[in-house]
């Protein structure tokens, strides 16, 4: 039977050093294009972890109870953002329509449409 250790003992061999690697790259995956719905996803759980939020992807099939915020994409990626007053009825506050979103400021300026409608969904809940 072979012994494990002495082979995972020769895998990180001390005397190597960062630098005889040469320069690390980037991956092949790095520059693919990230799906919008994902982006959005990525992007609202970003900003409901920072907001205490916790946000859903809406679902007409699951009912919600009162206080739930959920979010929709449209075909025309269209966001619209829902806070759920009873089961039945929520304040809606749509984003707009974005095209791709694949450079880092346009992921930038889709964050900052973001916050301005969830400030603004919020200031349409205080107003209830």
């Amino acid at each position: 039977m072979k012994k494990i250790d002495s082979e995972l003992n020769d895998w990180l061999r001390p005397e190597y050093k960062r630098s005889d690697f040469g320069k690390f790259v980037r991956g092949k995956y790095a520059n693919r294009p990230i799906e919008y719905r994902d982006v959005v996803t990525m992007l609202l759980a970003c900003v409901g972890e920072d907001e205490g939020i916790l946000f859903q992807s809406h679902s007409r099939r699951n009912p919600r109870k009162p206080g739930d915020w959920t979010y929709e994409i449209a075909r025309t990626n269209q966001i619209i953002l829902r806070y759920w007053t009873d089961s039945s009825h929520s304040i809606e506050e749509p984003l707009g329509n974005h095209g791709p979103v694949t450079t880092p400021n346009e992921r930038q300026e889709l964050l900052a449409v973001v916050r301005k409608g969830l400030t603004s969904l919020r200031g349409k809940i205080a107003r209830q």
